[in-house]
């Protein structure tokens, strides 16, 4: 039924606007206007974003068939990360399929927070909540922690696992430590950054990791996962940590590092929000696309 209505609506705004450029965002709108039955009569670029937004596209023989011809017939697929390749690769051209990164609001800088690695830890982690952001290896590590280190912990964010999380907390013993926050308005999670010393997310599969971005732009030292899409962006031990996938003793090793050598971990911090304030702006996105357009246009 949505297919028919996307379709029919966009034969609509098609026939009553003169555009250069058709721009479809995700496989599945991809396929509502029927890109996989022909070619559009625009030039015609689709973007995917994720790979659990409709996996069964993918999973299913016919249904991925179908994607491949969409995308086939697309004259561009823009994907948001490397790692969306091991999952969209069968339905892919590579010679007309380009790797462009998300960006962010690019928040105007308040200055160094005086407070900022001195005292207690702030830890804090932005997500939706679900198993696959891995928030329950971060309050496993957090207890492994000797209990002379001082931190706290934010979690800001809600979703499916929120109470089995504030359990865990609980049974892990750190429960006086962690506070969840619940989801806030984006100037207010802004401002929660700018005031932690370290933003961890150890994402199972995180296709690009805008929470991430914004994390490192705010001037926390951030934590990702390796082979996942911070790791397009994050420069272990340079500009940020990364860590391999669902383990807890990498991210213990890195919380101890970091809470060891404040100084260090300060310098990692400033040389990831320079990274992240000069390369990976929606503005510098919005350039690259618009080189795109150009392509399909000429």
């Amino acid at each position: 039924m949505l297919s028919l209505f996307v379709a029919v609506r966009y034969r609509q705004v098609v026939q009553r606007q003169a555009y250069d450029v058709v721009h479809v965002h995700t496989e599945r709108m991809a396929l509502a206007v029927g890109l996989h039955q022909r070619p559009l009569k625009l030039p015609t670029l689709v973007s995917l974003h994720a790979a659990d937004s409709t996996p069964q596209i993918v999973r299913v023989h016919c249904k991925r068939r179908r994607l491949a011809r969409a995308l086939g017939n697309a004259d561009h697929v823009v994907l948001v990360g490397d790692v969306l390749k091991r999952y969209f690769g069968p339905c892919l051209n590579p010679a007309s399929t380009t790797t462009l990164h998300n960006g962010f609001k690019l928040e105007k800088d308040s200055g160094p927070d005086p407070t900022r690695w001195q005292g207690a830890m702030r830890l804090v982690s932005v997500s939706r909540l679900f198993e696959g952001k891995g928030l329950h290896l971060v309050l496993q590590a957090l207890a492994q922690l000797r209990p002379g280190l001082d931190w706290t912990y934010e979690v800001i964010g809600s979703g499916p696992e929120e109470s089995r999380l504030q359990t865990l907390a609980a049974q892990l013993g750190v429960a006086d430590r962690v506070t969840f926050l619940g989801p806030l308005p984006h100037e207010v999670v802004m401002k929660r950054l700018a005031s932690a010393e370290v933003f961890v997310l150890p994402s199972f599969y995180e296709a690009f990791g805008v929470a991430h971005l914004e994390a490192m732009a705010a001037g926390c030292l951030t934590i990702g996962v390796d082979g996942q899409g911070p790791s397009e962006f994050i420069e272990s031990g340079r500009t940020g940590y990364l860590v391999p996938p669902r383990d807890v003793d990498s991210i213990v090793e890195v919380l101890r590092a970091v809470i060891a050598d404040p100084d260090s971990s300060r310098l990692i911090a400033e040389a990831g929000q320079r990274t992240a304030r000069s390369e990976k702006t929606w503005d510098a996105h919005a350039r690259a696309l618009e080189t795109i357009y150009a392509g399909l246009i000429n």
